[in-house]
């Protein structure tokens, strides 16, 4: 029998009951939308009302957004609570604990209830709600000397780790080429010839954030991979040819070649290989030679090395070397593998070594550094009891939000604080239990990248179930998404098997098969519309054509579903196409801010969404993630910094006359700058006396002031209009432009912090590094936002677009792990059989990953989710077998759909599938797209009274 609504309803609120119980250790898995951050926030209020003291709670997120929005929740409840009147408070204590008031056990009192929000004001550093990273650097600064760190150790953020990794990177290159560490230089000019100087970075990056990966990895050297191999450590592809070449019998290969040029043009061809492995002088060369006779192009074994009309002795003899040369070939290969991985574990280790030197000079530490270092603190038995002790008197409860992005390296740390929670303590009552509680979702670990593995969180789940001996919690039903969506995720993750393709098969979800369950009752829709097709006429750009040329042309298929996507957005806006609104429980016209467009990258594609959307005037967020040299404002005040710097510098000069500081077109500019003699400075102080005036004076400013003042004091001057150069900005490049042009201020500022304030300096230390500003989208009310699904995890909007949909991501990680060390992963064509293994469980990672970023991509819609693409590559039905699109469509087939339509030009429309139905038609209160009415307070309405000021006061103008 199929339960009620009602039924789910009360079992979900069970679910949540059981997780609050502040009496219980627990571990829960909670699906998409299923009220997570409300069950913590739950739980932390009914510890309070246990009268558990607000420093003794430690609650950590995985970001400062979710510890942000966490504490914002709980204040506002014990706020609410604090001013609320009895009988309604009777109520909401009766619903959180799920029972009459009167019933509570122990019993809880109403002014209790109401001195929390006091209480958790006034405690010293506030309620701990906090990013891991937070908490141990808390731990690091208290406790530096049994951590073994400094004493006030400075920790690095994103920006001065980039800035130190940029340092470091210059000193391996110089250290190469100096010849002081012949191993490093050899080393560096392999990598830089096969890996590029991008994918050196990459390999740089990683470094920094795996120290302890790279410890062990040094500590076994490349004994592993040579096992897996079946090669000596220092073999060299050198010895693995001459040893082929020396079993081979030349007199043999010289009458197989004598054989085969007697016989078809095919064969003559296999003789000319032959005799060119015998004249070359060279053991190396000798089997590259004869290994083409063996292999094709791609590298794989040819189907067969002679024709019917070899004798059969001949053939026989052919075969017998092609064995010994088909597994050369493969040793070749694993060696190959052996120097590469050596050369990186070479320049690897130095690169660790000169980091972690570098922090210690500065006494500085990173995110890794704070992670291990508290691990280790807390794992050395001779000072984790007094630690433990020490932080308030000791940390009594644990709570811990987005559990499935858990590091082992986290849990290990979390594990060594709860690990007292589970042994005898006679001095405590049974009924003041210390618990741990952690809630996630394995199917949205996602960040595999900063070390998250599901499979670690699920063996937690059995782990704690195990010691706490209560089972399992299960969070199923969505508060978030209409039926109609979840349905069609089922679809997918069940009908599909994308469920059980997410996890190892020793590994089963925590939340198993089971049904996702809606909570709300009104309609929804999931549309898959048809691929966009390449056009086979796409014309060439015209040799004047400006254009970047990574930038997509307005026929390329990618911008087509783009330009779709925004005119499909902006008639819904001009026909006030109906959305249901859950905060007011009804439907409304549609606006921008209700729409999210997800990506599994930053591309191309992504920058022509943004640019689509501004040209059919659809407001829109602009892009989560921004490289600030990137942002046209901060171009443009470089540009004015390069010329103060260098008046003669006529390209940085006609930028500053072409920005908003001076606003010239191309006409102006061409006036000032044709048939002049000399620079363009000169030309301007002729022609224009006016601008060279204002120039003249902040060349001045540049000489005496700081980089932060001179910027801020140029923004500040005003025009004729008696407008700033800041107002002329943001006229031209809009609001979005402020958000760069703080982050660009911030570093002025932070440059004159940290050393003597120089503007050439800080020219030559900005432009040297790539630095990015993450942009929090969730405030951007009434615009569209355009994110990557990476960037979206936490988020929900009415509507929400996937267009990136129809290609299959593959793996690009350059390491692989072997053992307890790492290989260098080559192209396919060049992959020893002996690894094929550890090749395809690593791929099967990134598909597992890849899955459950379709999961998070889809639940992010609250009503309506549109699955769009096109067209990847020369597929013949436009999409790969096994991606998003190819899944999606799979479950729209074995579901019920209706057919529409949708204009794709004036004249022309495409048919969509749609599973589900449309909200309903607009109450007719429904007038407003971006608020609604509400009923403002008498004081709002009334005009002040006249303020008396005492005697000899003025009034202030």
């Amino acid at each position: 029998m199929t339960p009620t609504r009602e039924q789910n309803y009360n079992s979900a609120l069970s679910q949540q009951r059981k997780a609050a119980h502040p009496h219980h250790t627990r571990l829960a898995s909670a699906n998409a939308g299923s009220g997570k951050t409300r069950v913590l926030v739950d739980r932390v209020s009914r510890l309070l009302l246990r009268n558990v003291a607000p420093q003794d709670i430690l609650c950590l997120t995985y970001t400062k957004a979710a510890a942000a929005e966490m504490q914002a929740r709980l204040f506002k409840k014990l706020g609410q609570w604090s001013v609320m009147n009895d009988t309604d408070l009777k109520t909401q204590l009766g619903d959180s604990f799920g029972q009459p008031f009167e019933a509570i056990t122990p019993s809880v009192t109403l002014s209790l209830a109401r001195q929390l929000f006091a209480e958790a004001l006034e405690t010293p550093e506030g309620l701990k709600v906090q990013t891991i990273h937070a908490f141990c650097e808390r731990i690091l600064s208290r406790f530096p000397i049994e951590a073994g760190v400094m004493p006030g150790f400075e920790p690095l953020d994103d920006d001065q780790q980039r800035e130190l990794r940029a340092e470091i990177r210059e000193q391996i290159l110089i250290l190469a080429a100096s010849d002081d560490d012949p191993e490093l230089t050899a080393a560096l000019a392999k990598l830089s010839v096969a890996r590029a100087d991008k994918t050196l970075d990459e390999l740089f990056n990683w470094v920094v954030g795996s120290p302890e990966k790279i410890k062990r990895w040094a500590a076994t050297g490349q004994s592993d991979l040579a096992s897996r191999l079946k090669l000596p450590e220092d073999e060299t592809q050198r010895a693995v040819a001459e040893k082929l070449w020396q079993s081979l019998d030349q007199r043999d290969l010289k009458a197989i070649a004598d054989a085969l040029s007697q016989s078809s043009s095919t064969d003559a061809k296999r003789a000319v290989a032959i005799e060119a492995a015998l004249e070359a002088s060279d053991a190396m060369d000798a089997v590259q030679a004869l290994s083409t006779m063996f292999f094709t192009k791609a590298g794989s074994p040819t189907k067969s090395f002679y024709t019917k009309g070899i004798a059969e002795p001949i053939k026989t003899s052919i075969d017998q070397i092609a064995v010994h040369v088909i597994q050369a070939e493969q040793d070749r290969r694993g060696t190959v593998m052996l120097e590469m991985s050596r050369d990186i574990l070479t320049v690897a280790t130095r690169f660790s070594t000169l980091y972690a030197s570098r922090k210690h000079d500065l006494r500085a530490l990173d995110f890794s550094d704070q992670i291990l270092l508290v691990r280790d603190l807390l794992s050395d038995a001779a000072v984790a009891d007094w630690v433990r002790y020490k932080l308030d008197g000791g940390i009594e409860h644990i709570l811990v939000d987005e559990a499935q992005d858990t590091s082992p390296e986290q849990w290990q740390i979390i594990d060594a604080l709860a690990a007292p929670f589970f042994q005898d303590d006679p001095d405590r009552k049974p009924s003041n239990p210390r618990t741990l509680f952690a809630v996630g979702d394995e199917k949205q670990s996602i960040y595999s990248f900063q070390g998250a593995d599901p499979q670690r969180f699920l063996d937690q789940i059995q782990y704690y179930a195990g010691l706490s001996d209560l089972g399992e919690v299960r969070m199923r039903m969505s508060f978030r998404s209409t039926q109609q969506v979840l349905d069609m995720v089922d679809h997918v993750l069940i009908e599909g098997g994308a469920l059980r393709e997410m996890f190892d098969t020793d590994y089963p979800p925590a939340s198993d098969i089971a049904r996702h369950i809606a909570f709300r009752e009104d309609s929804g829709c999931v549309e898959l519309w048809p691929i966009v097709p390449k056009l086979e006429d796409v014309k060439e750009k015209a040799p004047w054509d400006t254009t970047p040329v990574d930038a997509l042309g307005e026929r390329h298929q990618r911008v087509r579903l783009a330009q779709q996507i925004a005119r499909t957005i902006r008639a819904w806006i001009d026909a006030g196409e109906p959305i249901f609104d859950r905060d007011l429980g009804r439907t409304r016209p549609v606006h921008a801010g209700d729409v999210l467009i997800l990506v599994q990258r930053r591309n191309a594609f992504f920058d022509a969404i943004i640019q689509q959307l501004k040209k059919h005037d659809v407001p829109v967020a602009g892009a989560d993630r921004l490289t600030l040299k990137d942002a046209i404002i901060v171009k443009d005040l470089l540009s004015l910094c390069r010329f103060v710097l260098l008046p003669l510098d006529d390209l940085s000069l006609a930028e500053v006359l072409k920005s908003p500081i001076f606003g010239f077109d191309d006409d102006a500019l061409f006036e000032v700058a044709v048939d002049r003699e000399g620079a363009l400075w000169e030309a301007v102080k002729s022609r224009r006396p006016d601008i060279a005036e204002a120039l003249e004076q902040m060349i001045a400013d540049s000489l005496s002031l700081p980089p932060f003042d001179f910027l801020t004091a140029t923004l500040e001057r005003m025009d004729g209009t008696g407008r700033s150069l800041r107002e002329r900005f943001f006229k031209r490049l809009g609001m979005e432009a402020r958000e760069a042009l703080d982050a660009f201020l911030a570093r002025a500022l932070d440059h004159q912090y940290r050393r003597a304030p120089n503007l050439q300096y800080f020219v030559r230390d900005f432009s040297s590094n790539d630095v990015q500003i993450k942009r929090d989208l969730d405030l951007a009310t009434g615009q569209a936002r355009v994110m990557t699904v990476h960037g979206a995890k936490g988020l929900e909007a009415p509507i929400v677009f996937l267009p990136d949909t129809t290609a299959v991501p593959v793996a690009k990680d350059r390491l692989i792990p072997v053992g307890a060390g790492y290989a260098w992963a080559p192209p396919k064509s060049e992959r020893p059989e002996g690894l094929q293994d550890a090749f395809e469980a690593h791929a099967l990672k990134t598909s597992q990953e890849q899955l459950r970023l379709l999961y998070v991509a889809m639940t992010r819609a609250e009503t309506r989710l549109i699955i769009c693409g096109s067209q990847h590559g020369r597929t013949e039905n436009g999409y790969q077998d096994g991606s998003w699109y190819d899944r999606v469509k799979s479950a729209f087939e074995q579901v019920a759909t209706t057919v529409d339509t949708l204009p794709t030009t004036d004249n022309e429309t495409i048919e969509i599938l749609r599973f589900g139905e449309l909200p309903s038609a607009l109450d007719k209160t429904s007038t407003l797209a971006a608020s609604d009415t509400f009923d403002a307070p008498h004081w709002m309405r009334e005009l002040r009274a006249p303020e008396h000021l005492p005697p000899g006061s003025a009034h202030r103008t």
